[in-house]
Parts: structure tokens; C-alpha cells; sequence
């Protein structure tokens, strides 16, 4: 229910954060990359029914979720390790993107189940 209001807030954001990576404004960057980097972790384990657990081997939790896109466990791993690079910006854009067309298939799946 309040995952198209954490896209829409993501997307408010990854405008926001394109601008300043292409300042580069680092203070700007750091100022907006937590909850960037937040809405990207809650939606990953919003789309599985569950609250993020912990930040401490958020790796490990991964693997225990039923819809992720590629190479979560990975993927995560190097945006927490700086989330204010423009690598890892680019990376969150991408897994955000997919977690969107996944969260659109799980409402289908979902649905039919329930019917």
C-alpha cells in the first residue's frame, strides 16, 4: 500500500541527487544519500512483506527474501559501502528500477493467488 508513495519519494529524490552529482556538490550528496539509500532498502524488503531488519549483515537477510532482482546480495553490498559515490548512485538508480518492475509482478502473482 505504501510502496507507490516510497517510489514516488525515491524518484523526488534521484532527481534532486542527478543534479547534484552533476554539480558535484558533495555536501549536497551526502545531505540527501541516507534516505536515498534508505527508501532503496525499505522498498527491497517492503516488496517481501518484512521491515529492514538491521544495516549489521544486511547481506545475509537478502538471502532470505523471496523477490529480489539479480545479484542483490552483491549489489547492496557495494552501495553501503559508499553510498555517496556517483558509482553507487548509478547502481541504486538501476536496482531501484528493478525492484519497481518486480513489486508490479508480485501485486500480479499475488493477486492471482488470492483469487
Amino acid at each position: 500500500m505504501y510502496l507507490p508513495q516510497l517510489f514516488t519519494r525515491w524518484y523526488e529524490l534521484d532527481h534532486v541527487l542527478s543534479i547534484y552529482h552533476e554539480e558535484e556538490d558533495k555536501a549536497k550528496v551526502a545531505s540527501v544519500t541516507p534516505e536515498y539509500t534508505a527508501l532503496l532498502l525499505e522498498a527491497l524488503f517492503w516488496i517481501n512483506h518484512q521491515l529492514v531488519p538491521t544495516l549489521i549483515h544486511i547481506e545475509d537477510n537478502i538471502k532470505e527474501l523471496t523477490y529480489t532482482p539479480p545479484n542483490s546480495r552483491e549489489r547492496i553490498e557495494f552501495v553501503l559501502l559508499a553510498p555517496h559515490r556517483y558509482r553507487s548512485f548509478v547502481q541504486m538508480k538501476s536496482f531501484m528500477e528493478e525492484l519497481e518492475k518486480l513489486y508490479a509482478r508480485v501485486k500480479i502473482l499475488e493477486a492471482k493467488s488470492t483469487n
